[in-house]
């Protein structure tokens, strides 16, 4: 969670960011009225954390199961979600879920 207290994201996304963190595991939560806004955002988030990693030298696994998007909207069905924006760290494609285990709840 430091990590996103400590960034340099705009504002307008950190006013809708907020980090979990459980030993080495973390998830992001973005808020927004609008998927396609949510999505932007979240990207954002992404590009930044991926910059942070390659500054560290880190890696941020993108398997299936490891990182992933879910957006819960009632407006937006699984074939919906198919056709959105993907959100990528560092250029690898995160997978839309509806739903993921977050340890440490």
């Amino acid at each position: 969670s430091d990590l996103l207290k400590t960034s340099n994201l705009p504002t307008s996304v950190l006013s809708c960011t907020q980090a979990f963190k459980f030993a080495d595991d973390g998830s992001i939560l973005v808020v927004s009225d609008n998927p396609q806004e949510a999505i932007a955002k979240m990207q954002t988030v992404a590009d930044y954390i991926s910059g942070w990693c390659k500054k560290w030298r880190l890696c941020v696994n993108c398997s299936k199961d490891k990182t992933e998007v879910i957006i819960i909207d009632p407006h937006i069905s699984a074939t919906k979600s198919a056709t959105l924006p993907k959100v990528a760290i560092g250029g690898r494609p995160l997978f839309y879920v509806k739903s993921s285990k977050v340890l440490g709840v």
